[in-house]
């Protein structure tokens, strides 16, 4: 029985130029990508790939979208699709998993030209295959009766890159979506730095781009608070004078004056565009 598992170039998917790309060599000459691209309507996309670059051996390509209702990923595993159209019904079954988990999905590629040929599935970030092909070096998988093994050196980076991207997709669709009120475009109302003492940064899933607007009449720094709690400077704002920056949602910044002095504290949200920096100077009594 022969068998084409794809004539996809890596580094491009859909004829998109590939951004941001996490690479990583695998066995066999095989390397495992993740990247960014624009997809067909133009939305934020991320996508990953395992193969041998600048040929057609590719045994998987998968990607998840920006767009709602499409952040779950999908995934193509390289299998034989003779006799088969693209849509009909197949079943994926990996080996020495718990279980032998079994999984059903679609052809794929049966006629392209270029891409994967092969079944493929929707993988929610949170599945537990993941965390199996972010640790071992192989994995085997059975597709009409046909058995692959999938190389899984150097996975683990450009997996992580891309679930990260994909829960962030999912995350910003669901506050797109959401039937609660709207949040306002700009925050007038910081935390206490009292409130938010021992603040630190927690993880990096969902990116946020945010505004810092110096509506006082001093100096104000703005430091972003690390994973361990420590101030880093990551702007300088005179009176009037505003910064751009982008960070995650659970990132703290801490606004402080010329002297140190912490003033106010934000935490960026879903829909949160702009921080109005209005907290004014602290009086800390007679020199």
């Amino acid at each position: 029985m022969s068998s084409r598992f794809g004539h996809l170039r890596l580094g491009y998917v859909c004829g998109a130029l590939a951004m941001a790309t996490v690479a990583a060599p695998a066995s066999d000459d095989m390397v495992w990508q993740s990247f960014q691209f624009d997809g067909a309507d133009g939305g934020a996309s991320s996508g990953i790939s395992v193969g041998v670059p600048e040929t057609d051996h590719i045994m998987l390509s998968g990607s998840c979208t920006a767009s709602i209702g499409s952040a779950v990923p999908r995934i193509t595993f390289g299998a034989p699709v003779d006799g088969l159209r693209d849509g009909d019904r197949m079943e994926i079954q990996f080996l020495n998993t718990s279980g032998d988990a079994v999984y059903s999905g679609r052809a794929a590629g049966t006629d392209a030209e270029v891409g994967v040929s092969g079944i493929e599935v929707e993988l929610s970030v949170d599945d537990e295959i993941w965390q199996v092909m972010s640790e071992r070096r192989t994995i085997g998988y059975m597709v009409g009766g046909e058995v692959m093994n999938l190389p899984l050196d150097g996975s683990a980076r450009a997996i992580e890159q891309f679930l990260n991207d994909c829960h962030a997709y999912a995350a910003n669709a669901h506050a797109s979506t959401s039937q609660t009120m709207p949040l306002e475009p700009t925050v007038d109302n910081p935390m206490t730095c009292e409130a938010y003492q021992g603040a630190r940064s927690q993880n990096s899933h969902v990116p946020a781009t945010v505004t810092f607007d110096n509506r006082t009449e001093g100096y104000r720094s703005v430091m972003w608070l690390d994973f361990d709690g420590v101030p880093q400077q990551m702007a300088a704002l005179n009176p009037g004078e505003s910064s751009t920056i982008n960070t995650y949602l659970t990132h703290p910044w801490m606004i402080t004056d010329g002297p140190g002095n912490c003033l106010e504290i934000h935490m960026p949200q879903p829909g949160t565009t702009t921080f109005r920096l209005t907290a004014p100077n602290r009086w800390f009594g007679d020199e």
